[in-house]
């Protein structure tokens, strides 16, 4: 995941936008992982949420504000919290 997301990251410095998008894409892949009790680890989720994080930054630079990440476009319930919504 760290090997993903630093690739992202420089492809986006560099304006590659598409390479950026897919680096960041297999980033949030992986931190789904095949098994929900490591993919719920704490550095997992950081890893996630950097990724969905850098993923709109792209769709920002690309001016495509109607088709962000699918996954950035639901809201979360906060850990913790006991509100109803997900």
């Amino acid at each position: 995941m760290t090997y993903e997301l630093g690739m992202g990251r420089i492809a986006f410095a560099e304006n590659d936008l598409e390479t950026a998008r897919k680096h960041f894409q297999n980033a949030e892949d992986a931190g789904k992982g095949a098994l929900p009790m490591i993919a719920n680890l704490g550095q997992t989720r950081r890893f996630r949420t950097a990724a969905r994080t850098n993923l709109a930054d792209v769709a920002f630079r690309q001016l495509d504000y109607k088709t962000p990440s699918s996954s950035t476009n639901k809201p979360q319930r906060a850990r913790g919290t006991t509100s109803g919504w997900t």
